[in-house]
């Protein structure tokens, strides 16, 4: 009997040991829903003792936000708590963790902007209006330069009355809204922002795992579609179908223009213009999204042809014609030829936050971390995506970090 007792006992406290408290911290503009469907799921799946998704304020600085989620969680989260961070969310933590190392037993973050997020800048100096007022410009031209505003069947595709607000409320705005951007929050989450910077350094022992989110094209589209919880494969499909009324509409006016000649300036006109906007949905969109969230930009690279150098070709055509030995003609008409040409590289990213800056690349505080990639993520569709849930339990079974992040089912 004495035995069993003790035995019972033992079982108790192995079983008590095993319990985790878990605190889920939202982002930018989140708030206690945010993280619910994971906190809920998981509550009944795992040993998880205190389990939070709180809401916390995001509008008056990345360090009042730290300051809220201790003073929330309590003194001490614990030395086995796990805190499980999106977005802005994880650069908070890694403010307390810095600050207050052992407050959290693990950190988990998800597509957190550790090197800042370039959008923050852009949307307050105006570049971001900018690029609203671009893709309207290029988008408007071809069915503006109808006998007839924006055609019913474009609207009918996009769900929206024209193109200035689909573009508008999308793709920017969405992300605006979603964000809640104020002066003090924008500072700190500006690219290689001062706030940033003074973490870059800062090592701890805490055992962290690191995810980033990785887009696939279009990014701005999907990103949007995540933004708003809605199936992404039929936002890309509408974006697709709308691209092919434009190529559509250009062809046909090229056409038009062959058959009704004394209009044929009128029909390249209208071609050209709805050629514009079709050459933007094909490339330039997603490139100059990519831009403006510091996930685009250009390198030089030399790159060497064969190229003629005279002026003029008769002159080498004849000079083969007199001589017959056109390998002499060759050395004195064409030359291999280097020249610095410039190519648009576009990085990895979750749609919203470029991969160097959610893993904090050349920085000390993910220095010991395990990185890994969710692929075909967005910013905020990787706090709720299949992928995210499957590699959450990875992390509970011990797969990812070890026993660091384990905990045991129920």
């Amino acid at each position: 009997m004495k035995y069993l007792l003790i035995g019972l006992l033992l079982c108790s406290a192995t079983g008590l040991q095993a319990q985790r408290n878990v605190h889920w911290i939202h982002g930018l503009g989140g708030d206690a829903g945010s993280w619910q469907q994971f906190a809920g799921d998981f509550n009944g799946q795992r040993q998880i003792g205190i389990n939070t998704h709180n809401g916390y304020g995001t509008g008056n600085g990345i360090g009042n936000m730290a300051a809220d989620v201790q003073n929330q969680i309590g003194g001490n989260a614990g030395g086995t708590a796990l805190g499980i961070c999106h977005s802005m969310g994880g650069v908070a933590v890694r403010q307390i963790d810095v600050e207050n190392t052992g407050f959290f037993g693990g950190i988990i973050t998800f597509g957190s902007p550790l090197r800042g997020a370039k959008i923050a800048n852009n949307i307050n100096n105006g570049v971001a209006q900018d690029y609203i007022a671009n893709a309207v410009n290029k988008l408007r031209r071809g069915p503006y330069r109808q006998f007839f505003p924006v055609p019913q069947i474009i609207q009918a595709v996009l769900g929206y009355r024209d193109i200035d607000t689909f573009v508008g409320q999308q793709v920017v705005e969405s992300q605006r809204n979603a964000l809640n951007l104020t002066p003090a929050t924008s500072n700190d989450l500006a690219e290689e922002s001062g706030y940033n910077q003074q973490f870059y350094n800062n090592t701890t022992p805490t055992p962290k795992l690191v995810y980033w989110g990785n887009e696939a094209s279009p990014i701005q589209v999907r990103l949007a579609a995540g933004s708003q919880n809605i199936d992404e494969e039929s936002v890309v499909n509408a974006f697709n179908q709308v691209r092919q009324i434009y190529g559509a509409a250009r062809d046909v006016n090229y056409a038009l223009r062959w058959v009704f000649l004394p209009f044929y300036a009128t029909y390249s006109w209208r071609g050209d213009g709805w050629a514009e906007g079709y050459n933007y949905l094909v490339g330039q969109s997603e490139n100059e999204w990519s831009n403006l969230i510091g996930a685009g930009y250009t390198v030089t690279q030399s790159v060497t042809n064969y190229e003629f150098i005279g002026s003029n070709f008769d002159d080498y055509v004849n000079c083969v014609g007199n001589t017959g030995q056109p390998e002499i003609c060759e050395s004195e008409y064409f030359q291999w030829v280097t020249r610095d040409v410039q190519v648009f590289v576009r990085d990895q990213s979750d749609g919203l936050v470029p991969r160097r800056s959610q893993i904090a690349e050349n920085t000390a505080w993910t220095g010991n971390a395990e990185i890994r990639e969710l692929p075909g993520n967005s910013h905020n569709e990787m706090r709720r995506s299949d992928r995210s849930r499957d590699e959450l339990n990875r992390a509970f079974n011990g797969q990812s970090g070890g026993s660091n992040f384990s905990i045991p089912t129920r």
